[in-house]
C-alpha cells in the first residue's frame, strides 16, 4: 500500500490530504455510516471505529471541514479543510 500525504493553501483553508491505494471504500453504500461510531466497514483491518468520528468532530470543532473520496479496489482519499488563524480574525 503506497500512503500520499499533500497539503497546500486554498483562500482560508489549508488543505491537508491524505490518499492510499488501498482496498478504496463503497461511499454510495458506506457513506452514512463511515463516521459513526464503533463501526468499521471492513475486518481486514483492526480498530474501534471511533478515530474517523473523533477525527472529523475535531475539524468542524476548529471550522473546517471534511471530504471523502473513494473507489473500491482503487484507494481512498480524505481532504481536510482548516480554517486559517489570519481567517478567524
Amino acid at each position: 500500500m503506497i500512503i500520499e500525504v499533500s497539503s497546500k493553501r486554498e483562500k482560508d483553508y489549508i488543505v491537508l490530504t491524505v490518499k492510499d491505494n488501498d482496498i478504496g471504500i463503497d461511499l454510495e453504500k458506506n457513506l452514512n455510516l463511515l463516521f459513526q461510531p464503533f463501526k468499521r466497514l471492513t475486518e481486514q483491518s483492526t480498530g474501534s471505529g471511533l478515530k474517523l468520528r473523533i477525527v472529523k468532530h475535531m475539524i468542524e470543532h476548529h471550522h473546517g471541514y471534511l471530504e471523502v473520496f473513494s473507489e473500491v479496489g482503487q484507494g481512498t482519499a480524505f481532504i481536510v479543510h482548516l480554517k486559517t488563524l489570519d481567517a478567524e480574525a
